[in-house]
């Protein structure tokens, strides 16, 4: 099994068509804006803007790599021509733990609360009952985002532990990293 999964329409607001799908090389661009976007709003996200800086040719080969891995996962979520979200899944490549896996989602902030992290994460979950390996999905998130947690949680994410002051913010300014996870079998 390849780390793909076939496209999912699914129609929300007035007139609006969201497609789930597996990333593909029109999707490297505007993937990288909005990560970018999302990494410069600071406040969910572990790694910074500037620590986030390849090229086009450099993503390219390794959203490739993804999706020839069979235990990896990209997912975009587009609406019309407009990509909106992502969710990055990587299986754990240790044999006593690749059972599990763990993953990151970006959905663009004007699109929050519509619904489509929940189906970015619900692909996810269909994708890993259906994989033979796979059996539990980690995460890890901001104690501070109380809308990802509520998300995670109403989708059976159960919190396992909490790392106190793990990333820090700003001089004296820290924040605690909830490892949250569910099992699918």
């Amino acid at each position: 099994m390849m780390g793909t999964y076939e496209p999912h329409s699914y129609t929300f607001a007035p007139g609006n068509v969201l497609t789930i799908r597996s990333v593909q090389r029109e999707d490297v661009e505007p993937l990288m804006l909005l990560n970018q976007e999302v990494l410069s709003e600071g406040d969910t996200m572990v790694t910074l803007p500037e620590e986030m800086q390849v090229s086009s040719n450099q993503a390219s080969v390794w959203l490739i790599r993804r999706v020839e891995h069979p235990c990896m996962l990209t997912l975009v979520a587009r609406c019309g021509d407009t990509l909106v979200g992502y969710l990055l899944f990587t299986g754990e490549r240790l044999k006593r733990f690749e059972h599990t896996g763990s993953f990151s989602i970006a959905v663009k902030k004007e699109w929050r609360g519509m619904g489509i992290g929940t189906l970015l994460l619900q692909s996810l979950l269909d994708w890993v009952k259906a994989h033979p390996t796979l059996e539990k999905v980690n995460l890890d998130v901001f104690a501070t985002n109380s809308g990802a947690i509520r998300l995670y949680r109403r989708l059976g994410f159960v919190e396992e532990g909490r790392f106190r002051k793990a990333v820090k913010l700003a001089p004296g300014l820290y924040v605690d990293l909830i490892r949250m996870a569910r099992f699918v079998r």
